[in-house]
């Protein structure tokens, strides 16, 4: 809710806000970072690149931290049987 909050403010999709999000990690932490999300149709690329224009400010990214903390997500990408194959 909290994060669906700040993309109205942003008059943003929940999409936008999490590419938005992405974008800002490198800035704050000294890498550079670039997402590049999957798309399956034009109207996604589309709305994905408007998300370059969101600009989140550390308060917004502070709030969204707090109900989604990066330590919350935890494992490996693909179940075991499929980590065998990944950079074969």
């Amino acid at each position: 809710a909290e994060v669906k909050q700040i993309a109205a403010e942003k008059g943003a999709t929940l999409p936008q806000i999490a590419v938005a999000w992405a974008m800002a990690q490198g800035p704050r932490n000294g890498v550079g970072l670039f997402p590049i999300p999957g798309v399956k149709t034009r109207a996604h690329l589309e709305e994905n690149i408007k998300a370059a224009s969101i600009a989140l400010t550390e308060a917004d990214l502070a709030r969204i931290e707090k109900v989604a903390p990066p330590t919350a997500v935890a494992g490996t990408r693909y179940p075991a049987g499929q980590m065998k194959r990944v950079n074969i």
